[in-house]
């Protein structure tokens, strides 16, 4: 039961690690005035392109977090995160299509297993 709790904690605290950074770094980049958040779509592709840049990245560090806290078998507490993360981005896909460009929401689910696999390598070192 106890090994339960802290896979579930590791997990949680992946997800968590890379939504905060993503909403901070969004809410940064509002204020500042780098990026738009509504309508998405007025957003220049190298911002946008950035943002599959940093998301990226806190997926490797969620992956990272997830890993490291893992009470045994990190890489399969890294890759329930992983298909969290496919599942979810599908779901976002699904709910915002309606809201281009199209190739954003796609191309975190396709870097997803990517940035998993990098996270949990990380984690080794």
């Amino acid at each position: 039961m106890k090994n339960l709790i802290r896979s579930a904690a590791a997990i949680l605290a992946g997800l968590l690690t890379g939504a905060v950074l993503s909403v901070l770094t969004d809410t940064l980049l509002e204020k500042t005035g780098f990026a738009i958040a509504r309508p998405f779509r007025e957003n220049p592709d190298r911002v946008i392109l950035f943002m599959v840049f940093y998301r990226a990245l806190y997926g490797i560090a969620g992956t990272f977090v997830t890993a490291r806290l893992a009470p045994a078998a990190p890489l399969k507490h890294a890759l329930v995160l992983g298909t969290i993360g496919i599942i979810v981005g599908i779901v976002g896909t699904v709910v915002q299509w309606h809201i281009p460009p199209h190739w954003y929401p796609l191309s975190l689910i396709m870097l997803t297993p990517l940035t998993t696999f990098l996270g949990y390598k990380l984690s080794k070192l």
